[in-house]
This record gives C-alpha cells, sequence and structure tokens, in this order.
C-alpha cells in the first residue's frame, strides 16, 4: 500500500471519529475488529461503521444489530486497510449492498498553486459562531437529510464553537451576504493531512466555480499552518474538478448499505 492511501485513511478515520466520540447523543463502539458511529439520526452519512480488522461473523453481527434495533440508516465504509479481504462478501451474505464508491485522492500542498481561472468572488468565512454554522447546515443540508443534518451538527455545537479546538473547521462561502456553499476541512496533527469532506453547493449556485474556489481557500489555510499533504474522497461528478487543482488518485472507498 503506498503512502498516499495510508494518509488518506488515517485522515478519513480520525475526521469520522473526531465528533461522535465527543457528543453523548452518539453511540460509539470501538474495539480492535470495528469502529461503530451511531448518531441516531435518518442519514447514513452520520451512522456508519468504518476501521474494520479481521472481522469476525459474531462481531459483523454485533454492529448490524445496533442499526436494525431501530431502523438507522447507515453505511459501512471500506478502504484499503480493512479486513478481511472478502468483507464485501461478507455483508452481501447479511443482505447489505455497495451503496457508494468514492476514489480517495491526495495532493502535495508544496507546491500548491492559487485558482484563478474565472475564479468567482466569494467571501469565505471560517464557523466561529452558532449563526455561521447555521448557515454551514443549510448548506450542507442540501445533500443530506435536513432534520437529520441540522440534530447532527447542533448536537456537536459546543465541539464545534470550542475557541480551543483546531481540527474542525467549517467553512462557508457567502455571496451577496447569502450562504452559498460550504465544506468541512479536517486537520489531522497525527498524520500532518489536510482532509476535505462534505463540499457542498446550493442548487441554484452550482456549476459556478464556488466548491473549486472554497476547496481551495481550505487548502491554502491548511498550508499556512504547516500542513504538507490534502486528502478526500471523490465522486465520479467531482473527480475532473480535483484533477485540475492537482489531486492524484490512490486508491478506492466503498460504502454498504441496506
Amino acid at each position: 500500500m503506498n503512502s498516499e492511501t495510508r494518509l488518506m485513511e488515517a485522515n478519513m478515520w480520525a475526521y469520522m471519529a473526531c465528533i461522535p466520540s465527543q457528543i453523548e447523543t452518539v453511540q460509539l463502539l470501538q474495539n480492535q475488529e470495528f469502529w461503530l458511529m451511531n448518531a441516531r439520526v435518518a442519514d447514513a452519512a452520520y451512522n456508519f461503521v468504518t476501521h474494520t480488522r479481521n472481522i469476525t461473523p459474531p462481531s459483523i453481527e454485533k454492529a448490524l444489530a445496533v442499526f436494525s434495533e431501530n431502523q438507522w440508516p447507515f453505511g459501512w465504509w471500506i478502504s484499503p486497510s480493512d479486513t478481511p479481504a472478502h468483507l464485501p462478501q461478507q455483508l452481501t451474505h447479511y443482505g447489505l449492498r455497495c451503496t457508494d464508491i468514492t476514489l480517495g485522492m491526495s495532493i502535495s500542498l508544496e507546491n500548491l498553486s492559487l485558482w484563478h481561472e474565472n475564479a468567482p468572488t466569494l467571501q469565505i468565512q471560517r464557523v466561529s459562531n452558532a449563526l455561521q454554522l447555521t448557515d454551514f447546515i443549510t448548506v450542507v443540508s442540501a445533500f443530506h437529510q435536513p432534520q437529520a443534518t441540522q440534530i447532527y451538527y447542533q448536537n456537536a455545537a459546543q465541539v464545534i464553537l470550542h475557541p480551543n479546538q483546531t481540527e474542525i473547521n467549517l467553512m462557508v462561502g457567502y455571496q451577496d451576504e447569502k450562504p452559498v456553499s460550504a465544506l468541512y476541512l479536517y486537520l489531522d496533527k497525527y498524520s500532518q493531512t489536510a482532509g476535505i469532506y462534505s463540499v457542498s453547493t446550493l442548487p441554484a449556485f452550482r456549476n459556478k466555480g464556488f466548491a473549486t474556489l472554497l476547496t481551495c481557500h481550505a487548502l491554502h489555510y491548511a498550508k499556512g499552518l504547516g500542513y504538507k499533504i490534502g486528502v478526500l474522497q471523490a465522486t465520479d461528478a467531482a473527480l475532473s474538478m480535483y484533477q485540475r487543482l492537482g489531486f492524484k488518485i490512490c486508491c478506492e472507498v466503498i460504502a454498504f448499505g441496506v
């Protein structure tokens, strides 16, 4: 496995555990075989299993029972380090199906350039108060179940808005004082990586370059703090945008669900 994949995974796992491990409303199970986070909301983006290590059938059944008890939607995320190798077949045996395939990507921030190509005007702010957090939720809800998204982030508000925390960096782009684009920048000090997540733009403002500009801003923000590598998981629709910025594919990340 290449170093880029290892760094992408390290950031992804830290990002996925960061908020859930700090709020009481999330059911958290972390053991030698899997990590499970159940936010108890109606969106698989916030209920998931990851970091699977030589998991046995009884442990798969234990994890699935957590979600099936109250029929919470969930995702079981598989990246290159997850084992056993036949885990996808095991999950299929239990009635799960592949629901998403994304491409793990990385970029060196050492030679990161500014993006000037027809750059739109966008005022970008790092979320630091309740009003900005509401704006972030408004934009991200365009991609996720709105009520679940609001519950999840409002439950995490105290963690996100704590003045001493530096890992969680929610950013909102405004045009004419209206929130139109947003993303979640996760800074992992242990792997020294900057992860880009939840890149969202309101439907009426898509295809205007806002997501690209916001991503560039977040990467430069991380670079200014001394981070060396940027990572993300790209959908097919966003792949060309990230490749134009200099991201390179390093692996696949697969999600299973019901």
